[in-house]
């Protein structure tokens, strides 16, 4: 009996020890067993076949469309969206993206004419140029812009 107070006691005061060491071979274990790449493989198929199911693309959509439902989910999309619009490093990177875009697509002849015929449609429209004339107004009133155009006020 003393023999066995004396294993549990000396268990008791080694457990974090003894824990840890579990940890980290346990960790060790895994961590070689991912470097296989079968292993990695096995667990790349298993993934998308999971992601593939349509039962489980059905359910994360049921999901997904409860949680925009909800106010605060959509009011912390939005102050997400507007915090990552303001971001500098993406503003740059979101610039970098449109320019290779528009310049790939103007690099065909039928998206130049394109959108030379979407300009000049946009420019004809009615709509358009008073749209343009009001932003032309804010902007000839605009203290910040007057201050630029000249700078003696």
């Amino acid at each position: 009996m003393l023999l066995l107070a004396g294993s549990a006691a000396a268990v008791w005061m080694l457990q974090e020890p003894i824990k840890t060491y579990f940890t980290e071979q346990t960790a060790d274990v895994a961590s070689r067993s991912l470097d296989q790449e079968a292993i990695r493989q096995k667990t790349r198929t298993f993934i998308d076949s999971i992601l593939s199911d349509p039962a489980t693309t059905a359910r994360a959509s049921l999901f997904v469309q409860t949680l925009m439902h909800d106010p605060q989910t959509q009011a912390s999309l939005r102050q997400l969206a507007i915090a990552l619009l303001q971001d500098p490093e993406l503003k740059a990177v979101l610039q970098a993206q449109v320019d290779a875009v528009v310049r790939d697509a103007l690099q065909n002849p039928q998206n130049k004419q394109r959108l030379i015929e979407l300009f000049s449609t946009t420019l004809r429209d009615p709509s358009t140029s008073q749209a343009a004339a009001v932003s032309l107004q804010r902007l000839a009133t605009d203290s910040g812009v007057r201050k630029y155009v000249d700078p003696s006020r």
